[in-house]
């Protein structure tokens, strides 16, 4: 039996746990005005960047255009911020933006492009004004920003006492032997090679990195003490007040989708309206006959399967009447075997719709998202209950709705590890059956030689996940992390939740979208409610920024004057040099 003064594995874990929710909380701190990110990551992305100097990407480095540090770009308080730092943070905010395009590139989203300078190209989104506005212009307001946001959280730290510690001051340093890495690659000395970049040299860089470690750190404090200052008292009043934002239901349901009609050219407003009005009402009133025959969650797959063979049927004696009446019978034979075809296909998209119709574990947003606002207001009353059923009439279509499982608010949070074994480097989809069976052979002979060790326990699984895993967000940690649903990807997740699942439960896993997973079960931790994680988070970003927006205004302390022509100035230097650089390097590429 453990002493009494011995804390029990449970409690052991618990504490872990909270820890691990901080440490996220750091990760997930927002950039730019509110909290901070990792300051390092984004300086070493900046080093990474420069790095390419060597290779022929800034071939422009000599003395023109160097920034003037003594020239006050913006003043924060009583405190000026020189255009070298000004620039500065110009570049991180330029560097942090091609970063993200990477990101948005899977998506076909065009954030940013590399190729153009700044003032060539807008900004997707318009300013607070709702006037569309260039890159340049937002990468003014963004370094202006965070330099206010940067010297405000700083000065703050140091009253409140907040020092850096050995790991961050060793962060800084070898941030700076990066530097001086690139530096001797591009053949400059490192303060040369600084101040040709961001105007100033190695000891105001240092300074520079150890003002934003700081103030990064004490953003994520300020956070933290958010987060332990919600009460419970004000997580069940923000239950109470926006009860839709919390919980989960599943729903099975159809959607009757109306006709998207086209007006005649000579056809006027009303006639069209009314036109329209007698379609939707039509399929309202197929979707409202299918709905009668309903009763229960059988019968209701049943009804739609019988609806959609029907309409399949019709679809088929339509196309052979249309090429019967054209004196084809070729054509008409044709459209027979065609509609058999498709018939046949049609059928197997009927198993699918059966299962595409189940809507497991669905926020409020998503059950809005298929059946429409008042759709999803009646699935998450809280009246519901299992077998209930109910025919809605809406905007795009019709629907019938049945609650497989009522709203509910006690989904929590599973603990695992897990080691990730991917198809490919690149951590996406198997381009071939090849790199399938060979992720497949690697995950399971890890799995089966630690299960066969003799000492197949969490610990050696932690040092199996940091010897082999792919996943470098977690490889470091033995994979531990917390789990909440609708967070992963769809077989983890089912796994991770079986009803069965217990404490020391091991498998592996294939994700299609990545590869496999080796995972090891921890914890249920049934204390750790999702809605409670998710209101304490807004709760607590709410505080945050009303804090934050006080600390920064316009009659405060850190209230910020900008220079307009020396933000300008600096703008339109670095623009220049893209531009200068592209050029270069097409003509190196004729």
């Amino acid at each position: 039996m453990a002493k009494k003064d011995e804390k029990s594995k449970a409690e052991i874990y618990r504490e872990e746990r909270k820890a691990r929710i901080a440490k996220a909380n750091k990760k997930n701190a927002k950039k730019g005005g509110g909290k901070a990110g990792s300051v390092i990551k984004r300086i070493v992305a900046v080093v990474i960047a420069l790095a390419i100097v060597g290779g022929g990407l800034f071939y422009v480095l000599d003395n023109t255009g160097v920034i003037n540090k003594m020239i006050p770009a913006v003043e924060v308080g009583k405190e000026k911020i020189s255009s070298a730092s000004y620039y500065y943070y110009y570049y991180l905010a330029y560097q942090q933006a091609v970063q993200q395009q990477e990101s948005y590139s899977s998506y076909g989203f065009n954030y940013i492009d590399a190729n153009k300078a700044p003032d060539e190209q807008d900004y997707p989104y318009p300013d607070e004004d709702g006037k569309t506005v260039t890159w340049a212009d937002q990468l003014m307001s963004q370094a202006a920003t965070r330099a206010q946001t940067v010297l405000a959280t700083y000065n703050e730290a140091v009253k409140a006492g907040v020092k850096l510690d050995d790991d961050e001051k060793t962060q800084i340093d070898e941030t700076i032997e990066q530097f001086k890495t690139n530096a001797s690659e591009g053949g400059y000395s490192v303060n040369a090679y600084l101040k040709m970049m961001f105007g100033f040299g190695l000891k105001d860089l240092k300074k520079q990195l150890e003002v934003e470690q700081l103030a990064s750190k004490y953003q994520e404090q300020l956070h933290e003490d958010q987060h332990e200052a919600v009460t419970e008292e004000a997580l069940q009043k923000e239950l109470k007040d926006n009860a839709n934002d919390y919980g989960l239901a599943t729903i099975r349901y159809y959607a009757f989708k109306y006709d998207t009609l086209t007006k005649g050219e000579n056809e006027s407003d009303e006639a069209f309206e009314t036109r329209t009005k007698k379609a939707n009402d039509s399929v309202a009133k197929t979707a409202e006959d299918v709905f009668k025959g309903i009763d229960n969650e059988e019968s209701f797959i049943d009804a739609i399967n019988a609806y959609e063979a029907e309409q399949t049927d019709k679809k088929s004696d339509e196309e052979t009447a249309e090429a019967t009446d054209a004196a084809d019978e070729t054509a008409a034979e044709e459209a027979e075997n065609s509609s058999a075809e498709d018939a046949e296909e049609d059928n197997k998209e009927d198993e699918k719709e059966d299962a595409t119709t189940l809507l497991e574990n669905a926020a409020y947003s998503s059950i809005s998202s298929a059946v429409e606002k008042d759709g999803a207001d009646w699935a998450f009353d809280s009246a519901r209950k299992k077998g209930d059923l109910k025919f809605f009439k809406g905007e795009t279509g019709a629907y019938i709705v049945y609650v497989a499982s009522p709203r509910s608010l006690d989904s929590h949070s599973v603990t695992v590890r897990y080691c990730l074994i991917p198809y490919n480097d690149e951590i996406k989809a198997a381009n071939d059956s090849d790199e399938r069976t060979e992720a497949k052979d690697t995950a399971t002979k890890l799995y089966d030689d630690w299960k066969k060790s003799g000492n197949a326990t969490e610990d050696t699984f932690a040092d199996l996940v940091r010897e082999n895993s792919k996943d470098t967000s977690t490889s470091e940690d033995g994979g531990l992390i917390d789990v909440r649903l609708n967070k992963m990807v769809s077989a983890f997740e089912d796994w991770c939740f079986d009803k069965s699942r217990k404490a020391g439960d091991t498998g592996v896993v294939e994700a299609e979208e990545y590869g496999y997973f080796i995972i090891y079960f921890v914890s249920n931790n049934k204390d750790d409610l999702d809605w409670k994680d998710t209101a304490t988070e807004k709760l607590a970003d709410a505080a945050y920024d009303e804090m934050f927006t006080a600390l920064l205004a316009d009659d405060g302390d850190y209230a910020i004057t900008e220079h307009k022509k020396a933000e300008q100035r600096i703008s339109n230097d670095f623009c220049k040099r893209i531009k200068r650089n592209m050029a270069l390097s097409n003509n190196q590429s004729v």
